[in-house]
């Protein structure tokens, strides 16, 4: 399982949305036995990645960009960076069956919660 997936996480949203599926009509209104229509409850899933770093204002911000850019690649994809060099080396060699295999052995990883 990547990295990544470890860090997704569910959050409801509390907000609150009729469903569109049934139309809502209604014929006659009865206060005393008003019951308010169902709704669904959001939830949305996500995950927060990110690097921060501090600079003098005015200063070039470009290269302290590109440096934190690299670590959140490597904090995604740092952990297949093993198998893909053993992917590419396989490819090299011809090795086409060892090659499919490991190929499918990093899409399980990455993929598979």
């Amino acid at each position: 399982m990547s990295k990544l997936t470890d860090h997704i996480r569910a959050v409801v949203t509390n907000r609150r949305h009729v469903p569109s599926s049934k139309p809502v009509s209604m014929t006659q209104v009865d206060i005393s036995s008003y019951e308010p229509a169902p709704y669904l409850l959001g939830i949305r899933i996500e995950v927060a990645i990110g690097a921060e770093v501090r600079v003098q204002q005015g200063s070039d911000t470009s290269p302290h960009m590109q440096h934190m850019t690299r670590q959140i690649e490597q904090e995604v994809f740092g952990e297949f960076r093993t198998m893909l060099y053993e992917l590419e080396h396989r490819l090299y060699n011809q090795d086409l069956e060892g090659a499919m295999r490991l190929s499918e052995e990093i899409r399980k990883q990455m993929f598979t919660a």
